[in-house]
């Protein structure tokens, strides 16, 4: 793993760790990176990396790292007698502790905000179908589907902006652009004339790709 220092010029190597396979690097808090290997999720320290071991169920070991309320989490995607389940794991400082009821789908994309983790994909969730859910630290919110498809995500402060292919957004007519405050959906200027594939912020500035 290399370190790059924006303005200083210097990339930095640290220190190796024991691993065959490195899959994914997540920085969590903007500062902190998280390794999954197949050895064990590795924590920089600022001086060494700490093995946090492995959640329960990781055998395909499709995890997905975010921070909450100062706490590191791990989403985890398994199978369930033939469908895909993702469940959320917190770590207390020595282990991986409580996990979450099953959430049935496919997350392709997710961001995080005040409000918790918010996840799109195609999932099942209290008898209902939505492409939009919430996991507000406690428990699974379904929140709205389109009439195609949602397939980018961005985080505010307060809400999400989401982006696809659609012209309806919940109840919401929006071409294939939408904001979501937490409560009601809103379009987004205008929409776009084309489909969505990603979203970024920068500077309170929305930028879209498509």
């Amino acid at each position: 793993v290399y370190r790059y220092v924006h303005g200083a010029s210097e990339v930095t190597i640290l220190p190796a760790f024991q691993a065959d396979h490195l899959y994914t690097l997540s920085i969590i808090d903007g500062q902190t990176p998280v390794v999954v290997a197949n050895t064990g999720l590795h924590r920089w320290n600022g001086s060494a990396w700490d093995n946090l071991g492995f959640p329960p169920n990781t055998a395909n070991l499709n995890i997905q790292l975010f921070s909450y309320r100062q706490s590191l989490y791990a989403m985890v995607e398994t199978l369930s007698g033939g469908d895909t389940t993702n469940i959320i794991h917190r770590w207390n400082g020595s282990a991986w502790v409580e996990p979450t009821t099953p959430l049935t789908g496919t997350v392709s994309e997710f961001a995080v905000n005040a409000d918790g983790l918010y996840v799109i994909g195609q999932f099942e969730h209290a008898g209902e179908d939505y492409e939009l859910i919430n996991w507000d630290g406690d428990q699974f919110q379904g929140i709205a589907s389109s009439n195609v498809r949602i397939e980018a995500i961005e985080a505010t402060a307060t809400g999400v902006y989401v982006g696809g292919w659609f012209s309806q957004l919940g109840d919401c007519v929006c071409y294939n652009l939408g904001y979501w405050n937490g409560t009601a959906w809103s379009a987004v200027g205008g929409g776009t004339n084309g489909r969505v594939l990603d979203l970024a912020l920068a500077d309170d500035r929305l930028f879209v790709y498509g």
